[in-house]
């Protein structure tokens, strides 16, 4: 699962690994535990955002 630092929950993170899936979700600042994401990957989140907005700007 692809997500926003909005999303950096212990309940969201907990609900992503039972259904065996990775979390890619950028740590809030705040978090004692920084654990690692897949940079590119969340990249790819932005650009998949963007070209949602531009289909629904255009209707």
């Amino acid at each position: 699962m692809v997500a926003d630092k909005a999303y950096d929950t212990n309940h969201v993170l907990e609900a992503v690994a039972r259904q065996a899936a990775e979390a890619v979700i950028p740590p809030k600042t705040t978090r004692l535990d920084q654990r690692r994401y897949d940079r590119n990957l969340y990249a790819d989140r932005n650009k998949i955002e963007r070209f949602f907005g531009r289909l629904f700007s255009a209707v």
